[in-house]
């Protein structure tokens, strides 16, 4: 059990920290159980992440197909 967590907590750790702050405050909104039609706020809080560099670095990083170096911008 606590393997598992360490390995989620790793998996976790490679990611966006904007990344983790949005999905954090999407999921504290309450709407990671709206489904559909999309609320507004997640269109929102996506259009602001795609614009960062962060976002860049993970799609340059997915298509080099090694593990991203975020900064946090």
């Amino acid at each position: 059990m606590r393997g598992e967590a360490m390995k989620l907590a790793a998996e976790i750790a490679e990611c966006s920290p904007l990344g983790l702050v949005s999905t954090r405050a999407t999921m504290r909104a309450g709407l990671a159980d709206a489904c559909w039609p999309p609320p507004i706020t997640k269109l929102v809080e996506q259009t602001k992440l795609r614009a960062t560099e962060d976002f860049k670095e993970g799609v340059k990083a997915t298509a080099e197909r090694r593990v991203a170096n975020f900064k946090g911008r």
